[in-house]
């Protein structure tokens, strides 16, 4: 809390008419003058556009690189509380909602968010064929056209076509996703986590027709059914950003349907996050309130605690917690050089002056040397090549082109507990500080959890320290399957043959309903707890621990 002699800063917003992002971005401007303060909003309903907006360039994790057009700018700021006092907060335009950003004690609490046109198009397929397929559309609810053989949307901020004309096709109930490639599309499949289709479009009575171009990689995997592309934002936008900050807290935070993910964290310590909620029912029940991740934390330290969290339909996982492999590239005297690998980390700077990183053979993923930073910066003009200054603690000599480079110390002590979530792909926990995940619900998903060290595609990183997962109700936690309610390994390698890089895994007192295969399945782990489990189901496959 700020003050002035013995009095508090205290702003009040109070039924604005129109934009409000203008009194906001003022408002803040005052709170960062004098060193702190309240941001009060009397209970309303409020609307954020572009216009007013602070613009900045922002490398935010598993996003995009870009300027961000934000409406609450908190930017190298101390001791804020923004509260919303129930009140619904609706934000136009791609704008970016709330960025943190270099700060310390920043409270939001008490808000609900919407935006103003639905992220999502839904379409009907139907009529499937050798040669194409048809996709009927809502033209009031999503208005487009058809040009050069793609589709165009009509949204608030201008004509939407696609990442180069690359629709991504959800079949929401599976979490099933295949890309629609349209037009004159070159599509490089390195960069798409999903195969694609290539095709022209043309427009029908009730929506467009679909024609496989001849050169297709693949064809329809979906069947007559409905289906859901994201159409706004990309990963451009999300709900809230944390970004080289501390001592964060957000309660009572709602969001009825946003961009992106809910919140993101990055290189931040000391994170509270009590009573987030998504809320179909704003908008009608089966809607997707995020088009990403409700709650993902990337190389983030201290204390993240998640509780009394209620997520659902979400199009990306309700919670997950990572670090970031770069590549070894060169080795001198007193640097390393490496290189960030996928373009969702492009520009994003993952290492501080002390940590402390460990370098690991990409074959055997055996950690061979350590090393201490004492600066890092990129390369001129380079969003992917790193300078990393320090020196070597140990195994210089060891060390090899091609190697993986990891953050160990940068990665929180998680307490995940007394949440409730239901219709997600899954929850991506690992990391090397104390883990607890306990008294927790989890329905409907296609794992509860998802321990994987992802050194191919994504590189994140997660080598397992200590995980307690205890006390919780897992219930029809592998709707696809074909994985498990926990899958526990190293990615891309089987589980009889992961080298054991995760150390001890607890799983204690759990109650497993609606098992259709494999309970828990395990790889590459030292040490595995395995007691006092419920099952309601018996089988030889029930638990497969390798």
């Amino acid at each position: 809390m700020s003050k002035t002699g013995d009095k508090v800063v205290l702003i009040k917003i109070t039924n604005v008419k129109g934009n409000a992002t203008p009194a906001v971005v003022r408002a803040l401007a005052d709170i960062k003058k004098v060193g702190g303060g309240e941001l009060h909003f009397e209970k309303g309903e409020y609307h954020f556009y572009k216009e007013g907006t602070e613009k900045g360039f922002f490398a935010v994790s598993n996003n995009s690189a870009c300027d961000k057009y934000m409406v609450f700018p908190l930017l190298v700021m101390e001791n804020v509380v923004i509260d919303g006092h129930g009140s619904l907060f609706v934000f136009h335009e791609l704008v970016f909602p709330f960025m943190v950003s270099g700060s310390k004690n920043v409270t939001l609490r008490n808000f609900t968010v919407d935006i103003g046109m639905s992220p999502l198009v839904n379409f009907k397929l139907h009529g499937i064929s050798d040669e194409g397929f048809y996709m009927d559309i809502d033209r009031k609810e999503s208005p487009f056209y058809v040009e050069n053989g793609s589709i165009n949307f009509k949204r608030e901020s201008g004509v939407w076509y696609g990442r180069k004309h690359l629709l991504s096709l959800h079949a929401i109930g599976r979490h099933q996703v295949q890309y629609l490639a349209t037009g004159k599309n070159e599509v490089n499949p390195a960069n798409l986590p999903a195969p694609h289709m290539k095709c022209d479009v043309s427009e029908t009575d009730t929506g467009i027709y679909v024609k496989y171009q001849s050169d297709t990689p693949y064809k329809c995997k979906f069947g007559e059914e409905m289906l859901s592309a994201i159409i706004d934002g990309g990963r451009n936008v999300d709900v809230i950003c944390l970004d080289n900050s501390e001592e964060i807290d957000i309660s009572c935070v709602t969001v009825a349907r946003g961009i992106g993910m809910g919140i993101i964290g990055q290189l931040s310590k000391n994170i509270r996050i009590d009573s987030f909620s998504t809320d179909t029912s704003y908008h009608g029940n089966g809607h997707q309130t995020l088009t990403a991740d409700a709650l993902h934390f990337v190389n983030c330290d201290g204390v993240l605690e998640i509780k009394n969290c209620k997520i659902s339909d979400t199009m990306d996982d309700a919670v997950n917690v990572h670090g970031m492999y770069t590549v070894l590239t060169g080795v001198e005297e007193d640097h390393v050089c490496a290189k960030i690998m996928h373009r969702e980390q492009y520009f994003f700077n993952p290492y501080r002056e002390g940590d402390m990183l460990t370098v690991i053979d990409n074959v055997t993923l055996e950690e061979v040397a350590g090393f201490t930073v004492k600066a890092c910066g990129f390369a001129p003009e380079s969003g992917t090549e790193l300078l990393i200054h320090g020196e070597f603690n140990f195994g210089k000599e060891k060390v090899k082109e091609g190697f993986l480079i990891e953050n160990p110390s940068r990665m929180p002590d998680l307490h995940m507990h007394h949440n409730d979530f239901c219709n997600f792909p899954h929850n991506r926990i690992s990391g090397a500080g104390k883990i607890v995940v306990e008294n927790n619900h989890f329905k409907n998903c296609h794992a509860a959890l998802l321990s994987l060290d992802l050194a191919r595609y994504w590189y994140e990183s997660g080598r397992i320290k200590h995980l307690i997962y205890r006390n919780n109700v897992l219930d029809n936690c592998d709707i696809t399957k074909r994985g498990a309610f926990i899958m526990i390994g190293v990615d891309g390698i089987p589980d009889d043959k992961a080298p054991k890089i995760h150390q001890r895994i607890e799983i204690t007192n759990n109650r497993f309903i609606n098992i259709s295969g494999t309970a828990v399945r395990a790889g590459g782990v030292q040490e595995m707890i395995l007691e006092d489990n419920v099952f309601d189901s018996e089988g030889e496959d029930l638990i497969r621990v390798l």
